[in-house]
This record gives structure tokens, sequence and C-alpha cells, in this order.
């Protein structure tokens, strides 16, 4: 008797399906499938929730569901019914999609790591997605600053190589390490410095992270100059006064200039859609010491003519001065970094507000950056800058020479395939010499690999 009961409430259950398949399936359908051409997230679940309760259960109902709740950022909801969906077509790549992306923004990182194994090629590429590593990325960069007057500077040469940790699916770490060198008619000196930017993802959308640059300059200076001036001959009548002078001048400097700076800059990002904004405090302080003897000489040989009298005076000036001396300064920075993303243009700009020394000054750096294909983008950025340091990129980049510099910079990146890209960057830089007052131009070219690993 209990087993012919069960029978019954069995057959029961599997009638009133068949009773749902037959009657109800096209309206179901239809009524979904309207909601989800028109975007009705909110009337599709609604509808979909009691249609569920009667017992709908086949992979287009599954998937729309799935994808209305994905719409409205309820990712466990979606995830729920895009897993039926997968259940009942395995084969479906637009669900296999979105249960990697449901995973990814639920943090599930083991999870979305299957999911996007099972995804084409050409998906994972448009996806990019890097999962949790101790080493995901390595970059390597090369350059060399071509200098437009070797009167007063020489080519300079830039290194770069940076690694992407992604220790968890919500910490990040980014560290790179940076050289210059270049030799000048003052001397010469090399830079290096060290980036470290550790990062929390709180979610898919929000992240707070640390930029932290440290530098260390190291100058020499070895200079001489010598000059010869004689005043021209004045035109007069015979028997007038006049005097005539010839100087022999010379300046020469020796010693060195050492300066540590450390720049610290935490950074809040928010995304909403296509637009992302990021604000931040940025501190910098550097301290400089110099050691350095400069020798000034100079001889004069005054002569007076004043009819056939002749008289001549001679002035010599012979002195020396040496200038041990440490500096301090200090930074302040308040900026935010706004960009909008739409089709396949992104253009933003960083808006920065500096204190420095008493002085105040407003800094901005506008960017641009255009997907031409899957495996082409172009990029650009600009700058003008006065006696103060800035950095771009999340501190990435810290430009730490405290006079009058403008950049144009152009990068065209070419995927070479999944995991290796190809980056080639040309910038021309107007550079102000605080040691000649002058400026002098650079144009400087970079090649840079990325491997992902």
């Amino acid at each position: 008797m209990r087993r012919l009961t069960l029978y019954i409430f069995f057959m029961f259950l599997s009638g009133g399906f068949i009773l749902f398949a037959q009657e109800d399936y096209k309206q179901v359908d239809s009524v979904t499938y309207k909601h989800f051409v028109n975007e009705d997230w909110e009337k599709l679940i609604e509808f979909g929730e009691k249609t569920t309760q009667n017992g709908a259960d086949y992979f287009y109902f599954n998937l729309r569901m799935g994808i209305a709740y994905f719409k409205l950022e309820d990712y466990k909801s979606s995830l729920e019914f895009l897993t039926k969906a997968n259940q009942n077509n395995s084969y479906n790549k637009i669900a296999v999609e979105y249960l990697f992306w449901s995973n990814y923004h639920l943090l599930k990182e083991k999870e979305a790591k299957e999911w996007y194994t099972q995804l084409d090629d050409s998906t994972q590429q448009r996806i990019a997605y890097t999962p949790n590593k101790k080493l995901s990325s390595i970059y390597l960069e090369y350059g060399l600053k071509l200098a437009s007057d070797r009167q007063f500077a020489n080519n300079a040469t830039y290194l770069n190589l940076g690694l992407t940790h992604h220790l968890t699916g919500k910490i990040a770490f980014v560290q790179a390490y940076t050289f210059n060198s270049q030799s000048l008619n003052w001397g010469n000196y090399t830079q290096h410095q060290y980036y470290a930017n550790p990062s929390y993802l709180f979610n898919k959308s929000t992240k707070l992270n640390l930029g932290l640059h440290g530098s260390l300059f190291d100058g020499v200076f070895d200079f001489l100059w010598e000059g010869t001036y004689q005043s021209p001959p004045p035109m007069g009548f015979p028997g007038a006064s006049f005097i005539d002078t010839l100087a022999d001048s010379s300046y020469q400097i020796n010693g060195t200039y050492k300066e540590l700076g450390l720049l610290i800059e935490p950074r809040f990002t928010k995304k909403w859609n296509n637009i992302i904004t990021s604000g931040y405090f940025g501190f910098y302080t550097s301290k400089g010491q110099s050691n350095y003897l400069e020798t000034y000489y100079d001889s004069t040989v005054i002569t007076e003519r004043t009819g056939p009298a002749i008289i001549s005076q001679s002035i010599e000036v012979n002195d020396s001065t040496s200038q041990p001396v440490g500096a301090t300064i200090n930074q302040y920075t308040i900026g935010m970094d706004f960009s909008y993303s739409h089709w396949f243009i992104t253009a933003g700009s960083d808006l920065k507000f500096i204190l420095n020394d008493g002085n105040s000054n407003f800094f901005f750096s506008p960017y641009l950056k255009i997907n031409i294909s899957e495996k082409l983008q172009f990029s650009a950025y600009y700058f003008k800058k006065g006696n103060y340091a800035i950095s771009l990129f999340e501190g990435s980049q810290l430009f730490n020479y405290f006079a009058p510099l403008t950049r144009y910079s152009l990068t065209t990146k070419y995927s070479i395939s999944k995991k290796t890209h190809l980056y080639l960057t040309y910038q021309y830089e107007s550079v102000f010499d605080n040691f000649n007052g002058v400026d002098y131009r650079l144009n400087s070219i970079y090649l840079g690999l990325k491997f992902k690993l």
C-alpha cells in the first residue's frame, strides 16, 4: 500500500510537469523572451520566480533568469540558474562565460578558473583573465633618450623590469625597478628607482591600493668653463680718452650630489559601468646631500689711453668655495583620476593639487587609449610640469626632477599571442636644465615585452 501511494505521488508530480510542459511552455518562453530582449530584468525575475514554483526548468528559461540576475549584480542567484542551464545544455558557451563571470564577481577563484578553461581561445583573449599566481607576469623595457643639443646633454639610457603577483582573489602586488643614466656638460648622473603597489579588491568595482616609490639619485659634478673677453676699440677723435679691457675668466666645480626620495600614495578606486574614478593623497619627501668644490678665477687687464699717454692696470681674483650642503623637501598632493570608456575608446585625465614649499600648483595630464582590434592598441598621454615632483599611473612613474618638463608620449601595443605582448613607445620631451639655465630636447624610443605566466 505504501509503495502504491508513493507511486501515485510521483506520477502526480511527473504528470504535473508534463501538464506544465504541454500547456504553459509556450507562454513562459514567450514572456521570458520578451522581457529578456527588452532588458526588463526586474519583470523577468518576478515572472520567472513564480514560474519556477510551478516546475519550469529548461535551458533557455534558466539561462535568461541567470543573465537577468547577473545584470542586477545578484551573482549568487545568477550562479544558481546558470548552473541549471549548464546542466540542461553543457555545450552552450554563453552559459559557460556567464558562469565564469558570476564566480569571478563572487571571488570564487578556483571555480572561475575552471569555467575559464572551458572557453575558446578568442573568448579567453577578449576576457584576458589572470588567475591567482605567485608570479603572473613579467615586463621588460629598454630605451634610449636621444638629446638634440649635445652642447648641454648626451643621450640617456633607460631600463625597466616589472613583476606582477596575484596572491589571492583579493590581493595583488606589483613591483618594478627602473634605471636611468645620462652624461651632461656639467657631469653625469645615475638614478635607481623601486616601485611597489599592493592592492586589495573589495569587489570587482572597488579597490584600495598603496603606491610606494623610492629613488636614489647619484650625481657627479665635473665642469670647467674658460673664456676670454676683450672690449672693442672705441670710435673717437685723436686725443680722446677711452678704456680697453681684456679679461680671462674660468669657473670649475667638482664634487657629488646624492638624493634619496620616497613617494607614498594611497588610492581608492571605484568603477561605475564605463566610468572609473580614483581619488588619492600623495606625500613625497626627498633629502639631498651635496659635497663639492667651486673655484673661480678672473684676471682683468684695464688699459686707459688719453692721447699719447697709456696707463695699464691688472686685477686678479682667485677664490674657491667648499659646500657640503644638505636639504630636505616635503611635498603634498591631492588628486583625482577620471576615465570614461565607450565602445573602443577610453579617455581620461589625472588632476592634482600640489603644495610644495609654501607654493601651490595645479597639474593635469590627459590620456587616451584606442583599441583598434583584439591585437592592436594605441595609447597616449601628455603633461607639462613646473618646479615640483609628480607621479603618474598609481605612482608607477615618478618624476622627481624639480624643474620644468613637458612630455608627449605615444605607445603601440601588439598582442603577439594570448600571453605575449609587444610595446613600442615614442616620447618627446622638453627639459629645463637648472645648472645651465637652458632647455634641451629629448626624443626617446622604448621597446617593451610583457609575458603572462
